[in-house]
């Protein structure tokens, strides 16, 4: 019972947290021709809007605009003919529905294991990689690849039958929530790790494959979505501007084409860092490759 407590408590606290996207709303964006195409991603990067999908001929993207600045968007947007709709009015009513579906969830659960019925913290993931390896030690192992920004423990498991001796065998790696806001991606590789350890119905796949799955790939940025549902990037402070735009795009931090479909500006969601690899979060995903490269078959 003292658990159900903390959980709906920590739900409906992330609920009030939510104001900041009062009135915010998603604007589906339709444009007919590459100089529109340039003029609409332009203007929006102006704006430091948050783009969800780039609008390109045939294809309408997304873009979450705050209050504030709907005005000043659906102007230019009249102004320069562009078709547009309004998809969601008010995102924060959407934000507090989940909010309240999550609640429920954990309600019916009841339960403190891991599971799909709800979303798990980085601590409950973190404590049941350790389970595993406990319960399961002749094929899972824990690896610390390193620390985060904030100094939290960036760790993924090493599930294998020959534990990783069998060159022969391919390496298949997973990860998920690199963009920390994506939490549907965390339950694909909990569910994989559960049908490769747990629950096995396919025993070729942990005979014949050597896996390294990475649940939390962002683990400050996973955190910092209880305060802010949106959050995308790491917490990187030192690229800051007056005290003001943390993080950095770890999607566009990797080495190829860094600085390219990206941002030089810490402002913007897609900022691409210092430099290729100057985060410790991608750092710790490049290493891992480097290790397995010979025998890495998909990332």
């Amino acid at each position: 019972m003292k658990y159900l407590l903390v959980v709906v408590c920590l739900f409906y606290g992330v609920l009030a947290k939510h104001e900041l996207y009062e009135g915010h709303a998603v604007y589906e964006i339709d444009v007919q021709s590459v100089e529109q195409t340039k003029l609409v991603h332009d203007f929006e990067n102006d704006l430091h809007l948050d783009i969800w999908s780039h609008a390109v001929p045939g294809h309408p993207g997304k873009v979450l605009v705050p209050k504030a600045k709907r005005d000043i968007f659906e102007n230019f947007l009249v102004q320069n003919s562009v078709q547009f709709k309004i998809e969601t009015e008010n995102v924060k009513e959407q934000l507090d529905k989940e909010d309240e579906l999550l609640a429920a969830a954990a309600a019916r659960s009841n339960s403190s294991r891991i599971g799909f019925e709800r979303i798990h913290t980085y601590e409950e993931v973190d404590a049941y990689l350790d389970e595993l390896a406990r319960d399961y030690p002749n094929v899972v192992s824990v690896v610390l690849g390193g620390r985060s920004v904030e100094g939290r423990p960036i760790r993924y498991l090493k599930i294998s039958t020959t534990n990783f001796q069998d060159t022969s065998k391919p390496v298949v790696m997973m990860q998920s929530l690199l963009h920390s806001r994506e939490w549907v991606t965390l339950p694909a590789t909990l569910y994989a790790i559960r049908k490769l350890v747990v629950d096995v119905t396919e025993s070729d796949l942990v005979q014949n494959i050597d896996w390294i799955i990475l649940p939390v790939a962002n683990p400050d940025g996973y955190v910092f979505t209880l305060t802010d549902r949106y959050w995308r990037k790491n917490r990187a402070t030192q690229y800051m501007i007056a005290n003001r735009c943390p993080g950095v795009d770890l999607n566009r931090n990797f080495g190829h084409g860094w600085g390219t479909a990206s941002s030089a500006s810490p402002c913007q969601d897609t900022f691409h860092g210092g430099s290729a690899f100057s985060e410790p979060e991608t750092a710790v995903i490049r290493d891992i490759i480097l290790e397995h490269s010979s025998r890495m078959a998909m990332y």
